[in-house]
């Protein structure tokens, strides 16, 4: 029960003014435990765990949130702490989400406890439209290739920015977000102080950081298609880089009629 992945540094939690950062150190050989050591920090403010999830799960009360026929398939698919290729194709969305949600919260609800989860899971979350969610799962199902499924979720996760959703808040954090931006700026003003075309370039900056906050998630996927689309093919541009933004054109194509679908179904729903 293995799945592919490959080094991801991930989110970072406030909690007290202290930053704990969630590091998801896994390799490229197909095989990725949830059952990673995690080390005491100087602080002693992030505990160690090195146990079988299942049981951890299993102290925490987390299977009491599921249903039972979900509750035997989650034990059978996390007995080894892993999830192969085989077992999360056959998962659906809604169950992808419930599982995510499952081990996130028993390790959160431990206190101070690093959430380890595998990368397809966390898609199934990874921003606060449900539409979106659901179509880039469905997209990752069928990428077959471990390595471009990873490569395709981090650039699709990138251009989420601000927009992609912290496990530690319900809904999109407007405020703590607007904050983070002014910091950014001011930030951005000193480091371009200097430059002779400073206000130009801090113009771009600002504006793209302003505008950070996606209303139109059809839209958003379209024209990220047609980023990729310019890209290969322009003229300046490597032909093995233009090979593999065709590669994400196709991608982002399918993304967008599993978002289409997702967005029909849920209308009817």
């Amino acid at each position: 029960m293995e799945i592919s992945s490959v080094s991801n540094l991930y989110q970072n939690q406030q909690t007290n003014s202290q930053i704990q950062t969630y590091n998801y150190n896994q390799t490229s050989n197909n095989s990725n435990s949830f059952n990673s050591e995690l080390t005491n920090e100087e602080s002693g403010k992030i505990k160690l765990i090195k146990k079988d999830i299942v049981d951890f799960i299993d102290k925490n009360n987390g299977f009491s949130s599921v249903s039972k026929e979900n509750e035997e398939l989650f034990r059978t698919i996390l007995s080894d702490d892993k999830v192969s290729n085989e077992e999360w194709k056959n998962i659906s969305y809604e169950q992808a989400k419930e599982l995510n949600n499952l081990i996130t919260t028993s390790m959160i609800g431990s206190g101070g406890v690093i959430a380890i989860n595998s990368n397809i899971f966390d898609m199934a979350n990874i921003s606060y439209d449900e539409n979106f969610n659901k179509a880039l799962y469905e997209t990752l199902k069928n990428i077959d290739d471990d390595k471009e499924r990873f490569l395709f979720a981090s650039d699709v996760e990138a251009k989420l920015g601000y927009n992609y959703k912290n496990p530690f808040d319900i809904t999109l954090n407007t405020n703590r977000i607007e904050k983070e931006i002014e910091e950014r700026i001011t930030r951005e003003k000193e480091k371009y102080k200097d430059f002779d075309n400073k206000d130009q370039i801090l113009a771009d900056i600002i504006q793209d950081l302003k505008n950070w906050k996606i209303t139109d998630y059809g839209s958003f996927i379209k024209d990220l298609g047609n980023e990729y689309k310019e890209l290969s093919q322009n003229p300046i541009v490597s032909s093995e880089s233009k090979l593999r933004y065709k590669v994400v054109f196709q991608n982002l194509l399918d993304l967008e009629t599993n978002y289409n679908k997702a967005k029909n179904e849920s209308n009817y729903a």
